[in-house]
């Protein structure tokens, strides 16, 4: 991304390496502009603007009509998408379209600070290269009617699914049906088929899965037949979006998107929307808090380091029994294996050794309940910032990504259907050494802020767990918000008890600065999942966070600087939208 300065017209304009315009700043002297309401603003702005960023005014003749769910006459054209507004100022949403019908994530927004009207900037992922050939009326009408079982065939699916996730090709249900156009990207269609082996090893239990040190790595995949022969590489198509539901022996209900091009019913894009009275509590982790013990620690060297904390926004106790359900969290048993959640008579106190499945539930409760106070406390409710999420939301203290045993070191965040919201969260193990004596992930307030402080808020502003550029900015929340006052012996390892590897004190030097390999090629083989990318971020974002007090000799402006920086990464990550979200770190 390269920067110029546009003298004549006072703004700063990024370009890709293609010389397109991405994104325009006028942070330094704001656009005033006169409208009755922001969206007004936002229409005049792109009058002035847009053919900075390769829009021609022709294409901005219908900016208050919506997308299209049918074919139109029309040729490309910017659409109204959606409005958000965060405290005083509003992100103004465009959906490129092309017949009417938007293109799959592409579109502008344009962000507007009110009273007055001043434009700060806008962001574009327009397609340049759009060019996509009208099908048949016939093509577009079998695909968007097609059936479960039809569909179960082209997703590859069969009876007795032999994979490790066990899938139940009987249980597929079609949420939602729409009509969008797609680039095709091979690299991109969906995840990679799993390398461990079936779940069903005759490997002790203790063997199985030992050296997985990773968070949500594993995604769940389809085995997707081959495209039709007529499917070029980035060309665009025609496709039927279908969000089905499906279920299988690792995921009671798991929520999918798939692309299916008109003519050729191929699949083109598979997404899966994944990636939690007092009780005695980790506050953050051992590490942080206490410089240890690490997680294979005892009862007699873990237990000390809990600490008494209130699980607040408690519903009250039914029939003399408290269960660990509020205002923001319920504690489900959804996956295996069967780990049933702990209760206490009413006036009780949720007090366990730590390693315990239940010390595990208590931490769960409490960690994710805490996510949720600390975003309320900074302004952003749960209405207005998890509008796509339910609540109380779901969280499973021990469940798996591939092992039904659930004897693995992770954690994964699952979506709803259309990828708009948090259907649940789910957390695994800390260690493996004491199988007979459990201690689970959801004692790391790290990895719980990796999941929904990473991918959890991601679902309700651009449906995905990732950004296009990195695997989530939850590293980076984890990373500021728990260096103040921290006892871990190295600050820049991100999780420093359950150590993974990940760090947030990487140099362009070696290899990790934006413009390097690593970050030229998110997602690619040098960055595995985009993890390599998120160290990246993370870096920069404790960079700003060192910079605006992180690095100051009082705790308490430390302590500012972190919820500072946190709430600058939330705030930027909610003006986002599923056609806005950049394609890089400098969006």
């Amino acid at each position: 991304m390269n920067q110029e300065f546009d003298a004549a017209r006072n703004v700063y304009v990024d370009r890709d390496a293609d010389g397109a315009g991405r994104q325009l700043s006028h942070v330094h002297a704001p656009v005033v502009i006169d409208g009755e309401s922001a969206r007004h603003v936002a229409q005049a702005y792109l009058h002035r603007f847009a053919d900075l960023l390769g829009v021609s005014s022709e294409e901005l003749r219908h900016l208050d009509a919506p997308p299209s769910q049918t074919l139109e006459e029309a040729g490309t054209e910017v659409r109204f998408l959606e409005e958000k507004a965060q405290f005083d100022t509003v992100s103004i949403a465009y959906s490129q379209t092309r017949f009417g019908l938007p293109v799959w994530h592409a579109g502008i927004g344009v962000h507007v600070k009110l009273h007055p009207g001043k434009v700060l900037g806008a962001q574009s992922t327009w397609h340049h290269d759009l060019e996509v050939e009208r099908p048949s009326m016939q093509a577009v009408k079998r695909a968007s009617s097609l059936k479960e079982k039809e569909l179960a065939a082209q997703l590859g699916l069969h009876k007795g699914d032999r994979s490790p996730y066990g899938w139940d090709c009987d249980s597929l249900k079609i949420e939602g049906r729409g009509l969008v156009i797609y680039r095709y990207e091979s690299a991109t269609r969906a995840p990679p088929q799993p390398r461990d082996p079936p779940a069903e090893s005759t490997e002790p239990a203790e063997h199985v899965h030992h050296q997985r040190h990773t968070l949500a790595s594993d995604v769940p995949t389809l085995p997707l037949p081959p495209v039709a022969e007529s499917i070029r590489e980035c060309r665009h198509y025609v496709c039927a979006r279908i969000d089905f539901a499906l279920s299988g022996r690792l995921y009671p209900v798991l929520h999918w998107t798939a692309l299916i091009e008109v003519e050729s019913l191929s699949i083109l894009l598979l997404v899966p929307y994944t990636s939690g009275v007092n009780g005695m509590v980790f506050e953050i982790d051992p590490i942080t808090t206490n410089g240890g013990p690490s997680p294979s620690g005892t009862d007699a060297t873990l237990n000390p380091v809990r600490v008494s904390a209130v699980l607040a926004g408690l519903a009250a106790p039914v029939g003399g029994t408290q269960s660990l359900v509020g205002d923001n969290i319920q504690l489900s048993d959804v996956e295996i294996p069967t780990i049933a959640v702990p209760t206490e008579p009413t006036g009780t106190n949720f007090d366990f050794n730590a390693r315990t499945d239940n010390f595990s539930a208590v931490n769960a409760y409490y960690h994710c309940d805490k996510f949720f106070r600390l975003l309320d406390g900074m302004g952003f409710t749960r209405a207005g910032y998890f509008g796509g999420s339910t609540f109380p939301s779901p969280v499973d203290h021990r469940g798996d990504i591939l092992v039904a045993s659930g004897i693995e070191i992770n954690a994964h965040c699952v979506g709803t259907s259309g990828g708009g919201g948090i259907l649940r969260t789910t957390f695994a193990l800390a260690d493996l050494g004491d199988l007979a004596n459990p201690l689970g992930i959801a004692c790391d307030y790290r990895v719980v802020l990796h999941e929904l402080g990473g991918h959890g808020v991601l679902y309700n502003h651009i449906q995905s767990a990732n950004f296009k550029f990195a695997h989530s900015a939850g590293d980076s929340i984890a990373a500021v918000l728990n260096d103040a006052g921290s006892q871990a012996p190295d600050r820049f390892v991100t999780f420093p008890w359950v150590n993974i590897g990940r760090r947030h004190d990487r140099t362009p030097a070696a290899g990790w600065g934006w413009s390097g390999s690593i970050g030229l090629n998110p997602f690619g083989p040098a960055d595995g999942g985009g993890y390599n990318n998120e160290q990246i971020l993370s870096t920069s974002h404790f960079r700003i966070y060192r910079s605006i007090g992180g690095d100051a000799a009082n705790l308490t402006t430390q302590q500012f600087a972190g919820r500072m920086t946190a709430y600058l990464i939330l705030r930027a990550i909610g003006s986002l939208t599923a056609a806005t979200q950049p394609a890089n770190a400098a969006g």
